[in-house]
């Protein structure tokens, strides 16, 4: 997802073309978003498939300054942080390092403002917070199967607590609805302001506060 954004940051900067997307990364996050499961499929695509609009989620973050897939602050950014650490030695055991690390931990210290209504105060503890483009994450995982890819809008969530957070993460693994929230309250959103001292996470790079 990291090379797909890049290549999608050169085309917002001037760069001529449609975006075709061969899913030859680790997660796959976008590709699995817009129906993309494998290379042959992809190649035909490619091939005999026809041009769609999909959304951008443009931000002030100087090494960030696109983003198709998510934004998010909070669990997610503290395992991807250990997750890129270890990646070049053992991907799962840096998923893991990072899912042991912080699985338990919620965080405080962050300002998140939506559509100019006050999400997340700087004294509120929280687990994750996370700003999605697509239904997918990565390995073709579909936490939010209603998001739309084109609709203008990006879809908050915010998790305070972990168990909440674990029982809708792991009814999306098995393409179910999370048994703690039929209908969560999650606003799709145009425009999110994000202050924070910690890493982020954006389409699965961790970037500086």
């Amino acid at each position: 997802d990291g090379t797909v954004t890049a290549v999608a940051r050169r085309l917002r900067a001037g760069a001529r073309g449609p975006l075709g997307i061969l899913p030859l990364g680790t997660g796959n996050g976008v590709a699995y978003s817009l129906g993309i499961t494998s290379v042959s499929q992809a190649v035909r695509v490619l091939e005999e498939g026809v041009e769609r609009p999909i959304d951008v989620m443009t931000t002030t973050h100087p090494q960030a300054p696109l983003s198709l897939l998510s934004v998010g602050v909070g669990l997610e950014s503290r395992v991807m942080a250990d997750f890129q650490a270890w990646r070049h030695r053992s991907r799962w055991l840096g998923a893991a390092v990072g899912c042991g690390r912080w699985a338990l931990r919620r965080v405080s210290g962050v300002t998140v403002e939506a559509d100019g209504e006050r999400v997340i105060e700087p004294a509120d503890r929280f687990y994750n917070v996370g700003l999605f483009n697509m239904p997918c994450y990565g390995f073709g995982v579909t936490p939010c199967p209603a998001a739309d890819p084109a609709d203008g809008r990006a879809d908050l969530r915010v998790h305070r607590w972990g168990h909440g957070y674990w029982a809708y993460m792991g009814a999306a693994v098995v393409r179910c609805t999370s048994p703690l929230a039929r209908t969560p309250d999650w606003p799709r959103v145009q425009r999110v302001t994000i202050s924070t001292t910690m890493p982020l996470q954006i389409d699965g790079e961790t970037v500086a506060p």
